[in-house]
């Protein structure tokens, strides 16, 4: 019995960390390529709901968290969203600012 608390618990944990880092259309991106690594930072309007208040309106894509199929994948949403003025979803598996899902969708659901 104890042990199903504790596996009932550990999926709770998990899912009450998931958050949105934000959600509407992108002001800017930026790239960075310092010593550490290379990051790029997808800048929402001011206008984003959703906003995870740690991140300010910021998601952050580390390259070295990816696949460069998985980053080109994500930059050229954010890119697309850009050009259109199309809104965009940004959602972290941990409720950190770091970007795990990146999709282009007119409403949040």
């Amino acid at each position: 019995m104890k042990k199903i608390w504790l596996f009932l618990f550990s999926l709770f944990a998990a899912n009450s960390l998931a958050d949105d880092i934000a959600f509407g259309t992108v002001k800017g991106i930026k790239v960075y390529d310092q010593s550490d690594g290379k990051v790029t930072k997808i800048v929402f309007s001011a206008d984003a709901t959703h906003q995870n208040e740690g991140c300010n309106g910021v998601a952050t894509l580390r390259h070295s968290l990816r696949s460069e199929e998985a980053l080109n994948q994500m930059l050229s949403i954010a890119l697309a969203a850009y050009m259109a003025q199309k809104k965009i979803r940004a959602y972290s598996n941990d409720g950190t600012c770091e970007a795990d899902l990146l999709a282009l969708q007119n409403s949040r659901f």
